[in-house]
């Protein structure tokens, strides 16, 4: 069952990726936005690294 958490993680995460790609890409201000974004990654890695 765990296994199959991290697979729905890993979907979720790619997911996750893929838009905020597109979000990234058509923002006007993306300095603001992609340091928004490390913070957010940086808090979701330590959840899943725990």
């Amino acid at each position: 069952m765990e296994k199959h958490g991290k697979d729905i993680m890993f979907i979720v995460f790619i997911l996750v990726v893929v838009i905020m790609a597109i979000i990234y890409f058509t923002v006007p201000e993306r300095s603001l936005f992609l340091q928004n974004q490390i913070k957010w990654w940086s808090e979701l890695w330590d959840i899943l690294v725990k």
